[in-house]
């Protein structure tokens, strides 16, 4: 496993892939198949371990431009990027595991235009391990497919101040990839009181992260969540 954040998030595991790399491990462990866990990927000492399939979950396309050393047989399948946004990639890949961005954002966004809204608008903080540019890619071709004005916000290191921007412009619904590690949500129902309206009267909200607090946060939310622990078991099964 490759690109996994520092500190005390290894130790609880908050965002998708964190999950699934524990559910994966388990996994493996329970099939009697005993997973190395390396820091990196790109170092000689990666040649020396016995290692049949090389697992690299990350989002970093370069990490794929340069040659991973591995021996003759050794497999490798990258969890989180997609095979087309791995430009210039080096390296022969088996399988790919990846979020499909694309169709999560469009069926949220057809899900807020059935709701009747006519200013959906996408809001996403800095994540290290969440494929955010899939995301925004995802949402500004459905904006554009659709002839709707992009109202994005990305990488903003707090919600309420962005929140109040996209309504400022006339956004009605509001899409967030917040980081399930820190209150996301909170500061984007602030903003929309702080304006006079209410949710979901006034401004409907989809959040992509807040599924295992949404019974405890006051106004009707609309929440999609993605199950790490479910993939990883099923990629667990795959490898």
């Amino acid at each position: 496993f490759d690109s996994l954040p520092d500190g005390p998030r290894k130790r609880d595991p908050k965002i998708f892939w964190e999950h699934a790399m524990y559910s994966i491990s388990y996994e493996l462990l329970r099939s009697q198949v005993s997973p190395i866990l390396v820091p990196t990927v790109h170092h000689e000492h990666v040649r020396t371990l016995p290692i049949d399939v090389l697992l690299l979950i990350t989002h970093d396309p370069g990490q794929l431009a340069h040659p991973i050393p591995i021996n003759p047989g050794t497999r490798i399948v990258v969890g989180g990027l997609a095979q087309e946004d791995a430009v210039g990639q080096v390296n022969d890949v088996a399988a790919w595991i990846s979020i499909d961005a694309p169709a999560i954002m469009s069926e949220c966004l057809d899900y807020l235009r059935s709701q009747g809204s006519s200013a959906p608008a996408f809001l996403a903080t800095p994540q290290p391990l969440s494929p955010i540019a899939a995301y925004e890619k995802a949402a500004r071709d459905w904006f554009a497919h659709e002839g709707l004005p992009a109202h994005v916000e990305v990488g903003v290191p707090e919600t309420e101040s962005a929140t109040r921007r996209l309504l400022a412009n006339g956004a009605d619904a509001i899409i967030l990839l917040g980081d399930e590690n820190h209150p996301d949500i909170d500061g984007v129902l602030k903003a929309i009181e702080a304006a006079g309206m209410s949710c979901p009267d006034d401004v409907l909200v989809i959040s992509l992260t807040e599924a295992p607090r949404a019974p405890y946060v006051g106004p009707g939310i609309t929440t999609m969540y993605s199950d790490g622990f479910t993939a990883g078991v099923r990629t667990a099964e795959l490898l």
